[in-house]
């Protein structure tokens, strides 16, 4: 994965994709379908594209966008591990579950 330049998966159904987080945080920009999991993944514009489900031309477009300006490549790029490092850390992963633990031991028994 170093030595690409982009990161895409265009896999039909995704319900999470641990590999877009993977990606980014390598600072590869990343294009993939806007629904289920790269959704909570992939900021659009910012860290990479979310095109249209199933849209061949709109993901050959984004492709080609990224392909043609290394500087929206680089920007994405930084981004990405930046949106890596502060969401998808093991502090803030811990932290939901925890979360979700308590709420689920606070609510009362029937």
């Amino acid at each position: 994965m170093a030595s690409f330049d982009m990161y895409t998966m265009p896999s039909w159904e995704e319900p999470f994709g641990m590999v877009f987080v993977e990606a980014m945080s390598m600072e590869k920009p990343v294009v993939a379908w806007h629904q289920a999991g790269p959704i909570e993944i992939v900021i659009d514009g910012e860290t990479g594209f979310l095109v249209p489900p199933k849209d061949i031309p709109a993901l050959g477009h984004a492709i080609l966008n990224l392909a043609k300006d290394g500087a929206m490549r680089r920007r994405f790029g930084v981004a990405g591990r930046a949106r890596v490092l502060s969401y998808f850390n093991s502090q803030r992963m811990c932290a939901d579950v925890l979360s979700v633990y308590k709420q689920t031991l606070a609510k009362p028994k029937r």
